[in-house]
């Protein structure tokens, strides 16, 4: 779980370079935006991962799961 302010800010201004996914411990898919964050397409990938994060329902501690 984390913080749905802290994992739209890390998308928002770090997605291009995976920031937010070194975060939720997936260490593979954050290599990969860091490898290809160079061509645009680490951007592309960051919006639609904050597309789906922002309709994901808070628990009561603002807590989503991911």
């Amino acid at each position: 779980e984390m913080c749905i302010e802290t994992d739209v800010l890390l998308t928002v201004f770090l997605g291009w370079c995976g920031a937010h996914r070194f975060l939720e411990h997936r260490w593979k898919l954050g290599v990969f935006y860091l490898l290809v964050g160079w061509t645009g397409l680490g951007l592309a990938f960051a919006l639609v991962d904050l597309l789906i994060a922002l309709p994901i329902p808070k628990d009561e501690n603002g807590m989503i799961e991911i």
